[in-house]
C-alpha cells in the first residue's frame, strides 16, 4: 500500500485553504447578500478519474477548468479499481495517482447517494449530494446550478 507523502497533504491543504480564502474574501462584511440571504457558499465538485480509463481525460479536462472558476472547489480523485483491470488488460500500468482512500471515498458516496455499491468513472459528485457522470458537463452544469440557486433560496424548515 503506498502512503500519501506530508508533503502531498499539505500541498493539497493549501490549494484548499487558499480556494476557501479567496470566497472568504469576497463575502460581505456582514455575512449576508445584497438580498438579505446566506452568502453564497462554493459549489463543491469532485471528480473520481483514473488515467486508465478512455473516459476520464475530457473530465479531468473539465475539472481543471472547473477549479478555475470562481464559486468553485473542484478536486481530482484517482481511484486504484482500473490499475487492476488496466493490468489485466494492457500489461503492468498503474495509476501513479491513484489510492484506495480515494476509491473507498467514492463507495461511500455511492452507497449514501444512490444507495449502490457499484461505483464508475469518470463520476462528479457535487457538494456530496449529487452524482453525475463526469464526462457528460451539461448533467454536471446543471447540478452546480441547483446547488447555487438552491443555497441562496431561503427555505422555511428545510435543512438548508
Amino acid at each position: 500500500m503506498r502512503k500519501i507523502s506530508p508533503l502531498s497533504i499539505a500541498a493539497l491543504a493549501a490549494i484548499v485553504a487558499i480556494g476557501v480564502a479567496g470566497q472568504a474574501a469576497a463575502l460581505p462584511a456582514t455575512g449576508e447578500s445584497e438580498q438579505g440571504a446566506a452568502p453564497d457558499a462554493p459549489v463543491v465538485v469532485e471528480m473520481f478519474l483514473s488515467q486508465s480509463c478512455r473516459l476520464c481525460p475530457p473530465a479531468a479536462d473539465y475539472v481543471a477548468e472547473l477549479a478555475r472558476r470562481p464559486g468553485v472547489v473542484a478536486l481530482a480523485w484517482h481511484i486504484d479499481y482500473w490499475n487492476m483491470l488496466s493490468n489485466r488488460n494492457y500489461g503492468r500500468w498503474e495509476d501513479p495517482f491513484s489510492r484506495a482512500a480515494f476509491t473507498e471515498r467514492q463507495r461511500r458516496y455511492n452507497q449514501t447517494i444512490r444507495s449502490r455499491d457499484t461505483v464508475f468513472t469518470p463520476q462528479a459528485v457535487i457538494n456530496g449530494e449529487e452524482s453525475a457522470v463526469g464526462s457528460k458537463r451539461d448533467q454536471v452544469e446543471a447540478l452546480i446550478g441547483a446547488e447555487r440557486t438552491a443555497a441562496t433560496t431561503p427555505a422555511c424548515g428545510s435543512k438548508r
